[in-house]
Parts: C-alpha cells; structure tokens; sequence
C-alpha cells in the first residue's frame, strides 16, 4: 500500500477555493481551447493549470473533473485523481469509463485489490472494457502474479486485437521473459493503432537495444521525449544512449537541459554521474550520487556499482571492492562486477 500524502494538486484546489476569478464567456472558451490543446500534445502540467484556471471561474463542472482526473492519472497521482473523481461521480455518476479511471487511481495508490474488486463487481458476468481488462492485467502485474497477468492479456488481446494498451501491456510481459520477437510483433500492433503511444515507444526502445542496435534505439525514445514533453525517462535514455555510443557532448547536452526541466529525478542524476565518471570527473559523480535516495540506489543496481567504480576511481580500492564484493551475486552486474574486480590492484 502506498503511503498517504499530500497531492500537489489537491494544494492547489485548497489554495484556490473561493478566490474566483472573473472570465467572460468568450475567455472561458479560449481557456478551454488551451486545456484540451495540451492533452492533445501530453502537456499535462499545462493542461492541470488551464483546467483548475476554469474551475475557479466557473465552479465544478464534469468536464472539468474528469479532465483533472485524466491528468492526475497520466502524471501517476491516485490521490488527486480520487479526488476529481469523487467529484465527477457526485456530478455524473458511474459508468464504465469512470469505474476504469477509478481502479487505475487505486493502483496507483497501491491498492490493487480494491481496483480488480471494484472491475469485477461493476462488470458482473460481463466481459471487462479494454481498459479494464488493460488495469487488470496492470494489477496483476503489481502483485507479482505474471503467470496471471500473462493469462489475462492473451484473452484481453484476442478480444481487443486493435487494443495499443493490450497490445504494449502484453509487450511488456514479453520483455520480461526475454522474447524480444514477440515483444516486437506486440509493439508494431500497438503503433500501428496509436503511433505515440508512450509504453510502446518504450518497448521499441528496449527491444532495439537487447538486439544490438543501439543507434536504432535512439528513434523511439527521441519520438517519445517529443511527444510526452512532461515525462522524464524518454531524456534519461537518450542520454543512456549516447554514452553508450561514446557521444558524450552530445549526452551532456541532453542532460543539462533534461535536469533543468526535472531536476529531481533519480535517473538524470544517475547519468550525470556515470557521465562525471566517464569523464574522470570522480570527485564530481561522487557528490551527484550522494544526492540519490536511497530506496533508488537499492532498487537500481547499476546506481550501486557506479558508486564502487567512482571509490576505485579515487583510489578508495578497499573499499571499492568491500562494494564490487556485496554486488558479486546480483544478477544484473554479476559479470561487470566480476571484471571490474580484476582491475582493482590486489589487495594487501
């Protein structure tokens, strides 16, 4: 279960209770332009700020709520997507539509038992949306049931065949397995019925670079940096990217601009410090990896291992290999752990 917290958002409604701000009719229209102007282009923080704009003015409305609502989810906030969505049913009601943004606020939250709950009782003995079946097999997934998860996408495609989330959703689960072909059959599919779609973008990425094509990798993830101007992880691959190609101004460009934009993600950080690292710039990564929270570090091995290789950069040996050690049995870098150990000088 995710722990409680303030939303954001949820300040903001607070913040601007009561203070309405006075829009003629033609003003609210204009208003109302740029809000869906910035959903279509996913410039979501653009389109939060346009939508509160016009509950302010004119008071709650569905259309609002619900706006706010399909912000909150696509920013990943379950709590103030709740809380729109406890308004729009106060205005609308339920529907099928509402019962698939209402499960998906509860994943997010950590919920995931409730949200397949309140699926199947809506449903009944009916057939999930594709939507839901998509929040589903999402659930699943969290709870670490892939075998499940896998089942219930193989029927939800083959009821949904034109589905881009079914389709990348099933991609992903393919990923994971390690069958890049199909991951790729899955993600043409997907693109072929939405040619943004941000988790097949992704996938293309992922699928390129675990055949070798590194450069290839570089299109998808650029087209969903362009596309999802709000989303971070499209920049910290890119930036991957070129290091890997050894473009390292280039990488450099990417992330100083990326890091202005979103300077408290993890993964930026991570690669401005590989990027120091590369560089020789030890005494540099050092100080950006001490800034990385720690959950991040435990999740992420490879955070972990760059940290032993800016120790041993700095001369640290002992304790670079008191860190390569603790790493040795990590399947993700056992073999660069096992490599990197080899060049440290032999321990005295």
């Amino acid at each position: 279960m995710a722990s409680k917290r303030i939303s954001p958002l949820l300040l903001a409604i607070a913040l601007l209770s009561g203070c309405g701000a006075e829009l003629s009719a033609d003003q609210l229209q204009e208003v109302q332009s740029q809000a869906e102007q910035a959903l279509t282009e996913h410039r979501f923080h653009d389109a939060r700020s346009k939508l509160l704009e016009i509950q302010q003015a004119a008071g709650p409305s569905a259309a609002t709520a619900k706006g706010l609502a399909r912000v909150a989810l696509e920013l990943g906030d379950g709590y103030a997507a709740e809380y729109q969505l406890n308004q729009l049913r106060s205005l609308s009601g339920e529907n099928s539509e509402w019962i698939a943004m209402r499960a998906q606020s509860m994943i997010l939250q950590g919920s995931t038992g409730s949200a397949r709950d309140l699926i199947n009782r809506f449903n009944g003995t009916r057939a999930p949306s594709d939507r839901q079946a998509w929040l589903l097999v999402w659930a699943a997934m969290e709870e670490g049931k892939v075998d499940e998860a896998q089942e219930i996408a193989d029927s939800a495609v083959a009821q949904y065949p034109r589905s881009a989330d079914l389709h990348a959703r099933a991609g992903r689960l393919m990923a994971m397995r390690g069958e890049w072909d199909a991951v790729d059959t899955h993600v043409a599919t997907a693109l072929q019925a939405n040619p943004q779609h941000y988790e097949a973008l992704l996938l293309q990425g992922e699928s390129r670079i675990a055949k070798g094509d590194l450069a290839g990798a570089l299109e998808p993830y650029e087209t969903a940096a362009k596309t999802y101007p709000d989303f971070a992880v499209p920049f910290a691959n890119i930036a991957g990217l070129l290091m890997d190609l050894g473009r390292l101004d280039e990488a450099e460009k990417v992330l100083t601009t990326a890091r202005a934009k979103y300077p408290d993600f993890p993964l930026l950080s991570f690669s401005a410090a590989r990027l120091d690292a590369l560089r020789g710039r030890w005494s540099e990564a050092r100080a950006t990896l001490q800034t990385l929270p720690m959950a991040f570090k435990r999740d992420f091995a490879p955070a972990l291992l760059l940290e032993a290789e800016v120790e041993a950069g700095l001369g640290n040996h002992a304790l670079a290999r008191s860190m390569y050690e603790s790493l040795a049995s990590e399947p993700r870098v056992r073999d660069q752990v096992a490599e990197l150990l080899k060049q440290l000088p032999a321990a005295s």
